[in-house]
C-alpha cells in the first residue's frame, strides 16, 4: 500500500508536472505572441517615429521659408514707410509751393490792377487836356489825326479806335 501510494503520488506528482509543463508551454507561446505584438508595435513606433522626424524636418524647411518670407515682407514695410514719409514730405513741400505760388499770382494780379487803374486814370488826365484841344481843332476845321479819335477812356476800352 505504501508502494501504490507512493506510486499513486508520483503519477500525481507527474500528471501535476505534466500539467505545469503543458501551462509552461501555454504560457510561452503567449509570451512568444505578445513578444511579436509588442516587436510589431515596436517597429510600427519606430516608423511613427522615422515620419514624425520627416514631418518635423517638413516643418523646419517651412518655418525657414516662412522666416525668409517675414524678412522680405518686413524689409518691404520699412521700405513702405519710407516711401510714405518722403511722399508726404514732398506733398507738404508741394503745398507749400502751390500756397507761395497762390500768393504771388495774387499780389501779381493786385499789381496789375493797380497798373490797369494807374493806366486809366493816365488816360482821364489825358482826354481831359487833349479833349479841347480836339474840339478846337474841329470848330477851326484843323486836321488832326484824321484816322483816329479818341473817345474817353472807360475800364473797356484802351487806346484809339478807328474812325
Amino acid at each position: 500500500m505504501a508502494l501504490e501510494e507512493e506510486k499513486k503520488e508520483r503519477e500525481a506528482a507527474l500528471a501535476e508536472a505534466r500539467e505545469a509543463s503543458k501551462k509552461a508551454v501555454e504560457e510561452a507561446v503567449l509570451l512568444r505572441e505578445r513578444a511579436l505584438t509588442v516587436e510589431e508595435a515596436a517597429s510600427k513606433a519606430r516608423e511613427e517615429a522615422l515620419s514624425y522626424k520627416n514631418v518635423v524636418a517638413d516643418l523646419d524647411k517651412e518655418k525657414g521659408l516662412l522666416k525668409t518670407d517675414l524678412d522680405s515682407l518686413r524689409e518691404s514695410y520699412q521700405r513702405m514707410k519710407v516711401e510714405y514719409v518722403n511722399s508726404e514730405v514732398a506733398r507738404s513741400a508741394t503745398e507749400e509751393a502751390k500756397k507761395k505760388a497762390l500768393e504771388d499770382l495774387e499780389a501779381e494780379r493786385a499789381r496789375s490792377r493797380s497798373l490797369s487803374d494807374d493806366i486809366d486814370r493816365l488816360k482821364e488826365s489825358c482826354w481831359r487836356r487833349v479833349e479841347p484841344l480836339l474840339r478846337l481843332a474841329r470848330r477851326s476845321r484843323i486836321c488832326v489825326l484824321p484816322t483816329l479819335s479818341w473817345h474817353a477812356p472807360t475800364k473797356r476800352s484802351r487806346g484809339p479806335t478807328p474812325n
